[in-house]
């Protein structure tokens, strides 16, 4: 059986960091496994992400924390969908 693909957590800036490590732990406790990138540009941490063979990409920045929401970029169909921090768990099922 293989094991269940990740999710790439991206804080985008200095201040949202603790609210992704926060989404993290609980996607976590939830049974999702749960990648971080803190390190390098947009594009490396999406190519690190590729390279963990993620599903998806969950990007938490400023505008989205002001909403409630975040950007989920799928790696299997190329799509981007802002979510509802709330309806994360929903979204990924």
């Amino acid at each position: 059986m293989e094991a269940a693909r990740p999710v790439a957590i991206v804080p985008v800036g200095t201040g949202c960091q603790t609210a992704a490590l926060k989404l993290a732990q609980q996607l976590r406790l939830a049974g999702y496994p749960v990648e971080m990138s803190y390190r390098g540009n947009m594009a490396k941490r999406l190519k690190r992400a590729n390279k963990a063979r993620c599903r998806a990409v969950i990007l938490i920045g400023d505008d989205e924390l002001a909403r409630a929401t975040v950007t989920v970029k799928n790696f299997d169909d190329g799509s981007q969908t802002e979510v509802a921090l709330d309806k994360i768990m929903d979204y990924l099922k």
